[in-house]
């Protein structure tokens, strides 16, 4: 069989991602602090999250290309799928 590469362009999937990941880490330490609502969180919490949605970011940039394309590489003999790195 073969390897086939497609290029899928998700505008936004990666911007919608790390926000729901931030907001989940912020409701959780919001949580492990005793508050009601992230938003009553420190400014110095608010800096760590700030921090963590960059790296995030940051990591996933080496998979998506402009923030929204990503290119998967399917082995059809193995029954896999891959992730490419940005070239």
């Amino acid at each position: 069989m073969a390897k086939i590469e497609i290029t899928f362009k998700t505008p936004d999937a990666m911007l919608y991602a790390v926000e729901e990941e931030v907001e989940r880490a912020a409701c959780e330490k919001a949580a492990g602090l005793g508050l009601i609502e992230p938003d009553e969180l420190s400014e110095e919490d608010k800096w760590e999250l700030e921090c963590y949605k960059e790296e995030l970011e940051d990591s996933l940039a080496m998979f998506i290309k402009y923030g929204e394309l990503v290119t998967i590489e399917f082995d059809t003999d193995k029954n896999t799928a891959t992730v490419l790195e940005v070239d």
